[in-house]
């Protein structure tokens, strides 16, 4: 990893921590570069699987160069290791523009900007996340936090800052933040406020409060009721196909699909894996039940093949059941993963395959979101 001697020399403490935060949480970071100019205070982004951070020198010499970092790869572990529930962002467009043309007509709202508007509010959710995270493991001080808020512009990450602030205990930060505000838009605010507390303290962003904020901000969506629509239009697609993938996997090679399925769960995704099914899967008939799942509940169904798989009783059920959904689909239905060099009866040598022992967690997971959101394409 390259580092920027300038920042070694000013930060040594500080960027010794920060070594040991990326290790901690085995972040491919390739390099942290100052620049003489940059039009935010610090960028980030991931070329070939590995994540450059450049940051506006300027914030080095105002002593906030290690926040601004904390908060870099903060985000960036947000966006690899979530460690909240969230929505998916695709099925939150899809539902939020159904539920508005439906209500209101097209004409009445500029939908192309929609998803911008979502991914601005959605930022602001999230940032309150990392800030919470910072404060709660020590990392960053409530007057660094406030001083973090200094260089953001939009309502809703106002709000963020406020709400980790206020649920750290740091009342006269949250208080500075809250005093800063418009008094045009201080109801606005607090109420955004005070949802995305609920959200910290659920740790999940439901899609119920995204649809919360954005009636806040646009008053004329108030006559619409999102959550009852929402309920009827999720219980319709959930009758279709209720999951976004089920995992098929032998006992022995649990931990694999736990961090799968948890890490596509906390991005939003719908997920069968039977740790999360328990309640529902208590007093059924297995036989009967796990087949409708295989073969008719989900888009996609991921085998982990393994010697494991092949001796075990209920892995045959599930592959079978896949297997004669796959049989009457025109795309592909199974998606191998491979654990060892076993081979699965029916799955071809030609199939195409991710390995799990040569790719990392995190490219698997960012390749099944692709494939999910790109579901019949």
């Amino acid at each position: 990893m390259q580092i920027d001697s300038l920042l070694i020399r000013d930060e040594s403490k500080g960027m010794n921590e920060i070594k040991k935060f990326i290790s901690l949480h085995k972040l491919q970071i390739r390099r942290i570069k100052a620049e003489t100019f940059l039009n935010t205070s610090i960028l980030y982004q991931k070329i070939d699987g590995k994540w450059d951070i450049h940051y506006y020198n300027y914030i080095r010499r105002r002593g906030m160069a290690i926040p601004y970092l904390y908060l870099a790869l903060t985000s960036i572990l947000r966006r690899e290791k979530t460690w909240f529930e969230t929505i998916n962002p695709i099925k939150l467009d899809e539902f939020n523009q159904k539920i508005i043309i439906e209500s209101l007509g097209r004409d009445k709202i500029n939908l192309d900007s929609a998803p911008k508007f979502r991914r601005d509010y959605m930022q602001g959710f999230y940032l309150a996340f990392e800030i919470s995270k910072l404060l709660e493991d020590n990392l960053i001080t409530p007057k660094d936090a406030f001083m973090l808020f200094t260089d953001s512009e939009l309502l809703i990450e106002h709000a963020g800052y406020y709400a980790a602030l206020k649920r750290a205990g740091a009342k006269k930060e949250a208080k500075k933040i809250a005093d800063f505000m418009w008094e045009a838009d201080q109801e606005v605010f607090l109420k955004t406020g005070e949802r995305i507390n609920d959200c910290l303290e659920m740790n999940k962003i439901r899609y119920e409060d995204f649809f919360y904020v954005q009636q806040n901000h646009f008053p004329f969506l108030k006559t619409i009721n999102f959550e009852e629509k929402f309920r009827a239009m999720k219980e319709k697609n959930d009758h279709e196909l209720e999951f976004d993938i089920a995992i098929s996997f032998a006992g022995q090679d649990r931990e694999i699909a736990e961090k799968l399925a948890t890490s596509l769960k906390n991005r939003g995704f719908d997920v069968f894996y039977d740790n999360f099914e328990k309640s529902k899967m208590w007093g059924k008939d297995l036989y009967e039940y796990l087949s409708t799942i295989y073969s008719t509940k989900a888009k996609y169904c991921v085998i982990l093949i393994s010697d494991n798989y092949n001796k075990k009783r209920w892995t045959r059920l599930e592959r079978k059941a896949a297997q004669s959904r796959a049989f009457e689909e025109e795309n592909e239905y199974i998606l191998p993963l491979r654990i060892d060099d076993s081979s699965v009866p029916g799955i071809l040598s030609t199939t195409g395959y991710l390995d799990y022992n040569t790719i990392s967690e995190t490219e698997i997971i960012e390749t099944l979101i692709d494939k999910i959101n790109n579901y019949g394409s």
